[in-house]
């Protein structure tokens, strides 16, 4: 896989953008495979010790990433507008009052207001050609299977198994897909779709031309 590494930014250097939040000091804290685009406020809130794997010809389109752990995508994934995929959670029921006003005025005090990990954290694995819908949210220690679909608003509590359509709060299936993406399958496409395009591309060369 062709990945891309990203050196760790200090907060002083970073930008108003969507990895202002890029907190991780590991070496390649972030790898993008080739392809693979960041748009509409894409962003990244990744703790000292996050380390993330995008990779390739994936779609982050206005979603955010939290990680305090670990987090991996397959290839060929979308990510739709609002979606959140986060390795960490608070544990409400085991914190009191006086831990969370603790851990705001810490951060409060802290110029880059990072917000110190004191949640349940835990790698999030997405394999190929998911799709994340809008809304959606992926809990901590989630594996999503190959091919599978998350419905919008949805919210991801356990694994989902490949080619699996889910959806609601928490998710349910709602029926399997039929596994067409298998390399043969992809080789086809991408076949069919060169064809078109230089069939196109005469076509549109013969107009200039007339």
């Amino acid at each position: 896989r062709d990945l891309h590494s990203f050196p760790t930014r200090r907060s002083s250097d970073l930008e108003p953008d969507g990895f202002t939040a890029f907190h991780s000091l590991l070496a390649d804290a972030l790898l993008i495979g080739k392809g693979s685009g960041c748009y509409d406020r894409a962003s990244f809130v990744v703790g000292k010790n996050g380390k993330m794997e995008i990779g390739e010809f994936n779609i982050l389109n206005g979603s955010t990433f939290i990680c305090n752990n670990y987090i991996a995508t397959g290839d060929h994934c979308m990510f739709a507008w609002g979606s959140v995929v986060t390795d960490s959670w608070i544990d409400n029921k085991n914190m009191t009052v006086q831990q969370k006003r603790t851990l705001l005025e810490y951060a409060a005090k802290d110029p880059a207001r990072v917000m110190p990990v004191n949640s349940i954290s835990k790698a999030i694995i997405i394999e190929d050609n998911v799709w994340v819908g809008f809304d959606a949210i992926i809990l901590p220690g989630v594996k999503l299977g190959r091919g599978c679909i998350v419905g919008s608003k949805s919210v991801i509590t356990e694994n989902i198994p490949p080619y699996a359509i889910v959806a609601g709060n928490p998710a349910k299936i709602i029926r399997y897909l039929k596994e067409d993406d298998t390399e043969d399958a992809r080789y086809f496409a991408f076949k069919e779709y060169s064809a078109g395009s230089r069939s196109e591309e005469r076509r549109v060369g013969k107009e200039c031309r007339s």
